[in-house]
């Protein structure tokens, strides 16, 4: 459990003793330490990071909360129209540097200095990039006021830049509680300016917003700084950075194919959809049909995604760090993966399960039974779909990157854009269903291709995955029976009782599936081996 309160006066306690030289802080450079109880090191990270996203939803609700009461929509809506410009350009913040810091077996300081300057240098252009485009902004827009905010937000790239090799070599550490006190302390910090800046003492109005977010900037950069023993020094050449940078290269290519992968969906009916056997006679009427089928599959992708979502950052956060350690024992290697699969998959599968049986209970209880939500139904079955092989995905990428094998990484990007890209016409034809219908079932037929690539390429046996997709399936058709038989029993009920007491009841099965095939046991052997101990949680 984390101790004390989430404040900058936290992060004091934190701080690591002063280098006596440029090269004091080689702890942070050196990795040979975190073999020992590797797996419960990694797997109390998972549990704090987890902790940690709990507490950034929980601090989100309240800022959500207070703010709709403070400020309009309109407000939301100006920094709304800056948000996916920023955003965008915020992917080519990092260039994959501090993953390439993470990833690195051996790094030197003379290394990390050299990144941590291009960084700076990167976001100082970016910054003033997007200084130069706000005019553009606001005239695309047609509202002065964006410029202004566009200028603003510019300033967050410059706070990233500065941080972003304390934060990977804190990572690279696996640090996470570290991590986690310091990313509650920023999103608190920024909530908290954002309410007073909105509150009618003050009255900024859409001002708060910005200052929410470079508050959260400003507080991340100085905690990272202050909590980080390191300090970097002057750039070289010669030092063998080239490597990295082009390592961090394909991470950014990477990450941009994948970010218009997921945007390629909304992208299409938004602009192409044309709904089948409507005769809509003035193009405000089919605006408004794509508007309301676009509504539609968000609403449902966001039910599916958000707890998710919760599950899969403090994989991501973690895989890495661990997979990097590994990659001269390919055994250890190989059993860490199937690992780390077999937890996500036990904790993802009864997403998928509720999502696709208890979807009308679940629309209902969440967007009303309106006729008009109808349609997010069966959107949201198609999603779930997903979920049933999304850790497969999720581990062998990591492995991707901590092999070193980003080529293959952006290749297979690159190869899942491009059949994305030619499935949406075809999809378009059957509307927002058609639409996730691709994208779970292009994971499901995909999936297999994925662990056949990893094995050529990285020569690690995936044997286990067969019986994973066999133990998966079994508690599919078992969880299937268990609501069906359960049906008469339940219909009378409100959809809210419904859809809590059938959530129960997929979670005893699947508990029981687990049983059934000994994945309790090996759970419950690792609980046993990173439970605290008297002394309560080491760092992470």
């Amino acid at each position: 459990m984390l101790k004390g309160e989430f404040s900058l006066s936290s992060l004091a306690k934190l701080k690591d003793p002063a280098p006596t030289s440029p090269n004091a802080a080689g702890d942070l450079f050196e990795t040979d330490h975190l073999q020992h109880n590797l797996r419960a090191r990694s797997i109390r990270g998972g549990m704090v990071t987890f902790g940690s996203q709990s507490a950034k939803l929980l601090i989100s609700m309240v800022s959500a909360f207070s703010l709709a009461r403070l400020l309009n929509p309109a407000d939301f809506g100006i920094v709304a129209m800056v948000s996916p410009i920023a955003g965008f350009i915020s992917l080519f913040q990092d260039l994959g540097l501090s993953m390439a810091t993470v990833q690195k077996e051996k790094i030197t300081h003379e290394q990390t200095s050299t990144l941590f300057w291009v960084n700076v240098c990167i976001s100082v252009l970016l910054a003033l990039f997007t200084v130069a485009i706000s005019p553009l902004v606001g005239w695309f827009y047609g509202d002065y006021r964006t410029i202004g905010v566009t200028m603003a937000i510019a300033g967050t790239f410059l706070f990233g830049g500065l941080a972003s090799q304390h934060h990977a070599l804190l990572q690279r550490n696996m640090r996470f509680r570290t991590l986690a006190i310091i990313e509650i302390t920023m999103f608190s910090s920024g909530v908290a300016v954002g309410i007073f800046t909105a509150s009618r003492f003050v009255g900024w109005g859409y001002w708060s917003l910005v200052a929410m977010n470079l508050t959260s900037g400003f507080v991340n950069c100085i905690g990272l700084w202050w909590a980080s023993s390191w300090r970097p020094g002057r750039p070289r050449r010669h030092i063998g950075t080239r490597a990295l940078v082009k390592f961090g290269g394909r991470i950014t290519f990477a990450t941009v194919m994948a970010y218009v992968a997921t945007q390629l969906d909304r992208l299409a009916l938004g602009r192409f959809y044309n709904p089948v056997g409507t005769d809509l006679a003035t193009p405000d009427e089919l605006l408004l049909s794509r508007k309301a089928a676009l509504g539609v599959y968000v609403r449902s992708q966001s039910m599916f995604i958000t707890p998710l979502q919760q599950i899969m950052m403090p994989l991501n956060y973690v895989m890495v760090p661990l997979f990097s350690r590994l990659v001269s024992d390919r055994e250890r290697l190989r059993a860490a993966a199937g690992h780390v699969m077999e937890i996500a998959s036990a904790v993802m599968l009864p997403v998928a399960i509720g999502s696709f049986f208890c979807a009308t209970e679940i629309v209902h209880v969440m967007l009303g039974k309106n006729p008009q939500w109808a349609a997010a139904i069966p959107v949201t079955r198609a999603f779930a779909l997903m979920a049933i092989t999304l850790p497969v995905g999720l581990v062998v990428n990591a492995l991707f990157v901590a092999t070193g094998r980003t080529d293959v990484l952006v290749k297979w990007e690159a190869a899942w854009t491009a059949l994305i890209l030619i499935s949406l016409p075809l999809a378009l034809y059957w509307g927002p269903v058609g639409v996730a219908l691709v994208l779970g079932t292009g994971h499901l037929i995909t999936a297999p291709v994925h662990i056949y690539i990893a094995h050529r390429v990285m020569q690690i046996d995936f044997k286990h995955c067969r019986a994973l997709v066999v133990q998966n399936v079994t508690s599919v058709v078992l969880c299937g029976a268990a609501i069906w038989m359960a049906q008469p029993i339940t219909r009378e009920l409100s959809d809210l009782v419904r859809a809590a007491l059938l959530g129960l009841l997929i979670l005893l099965t699947h508990a029981l599936t687990l049983y059934m095939f000994g994945a309790t046991y090996r759970m419950k052997r690792t609980l046993q081996a990173i439970w605290p101990t008297r002394g309560g949680f080491n760092e992470a």
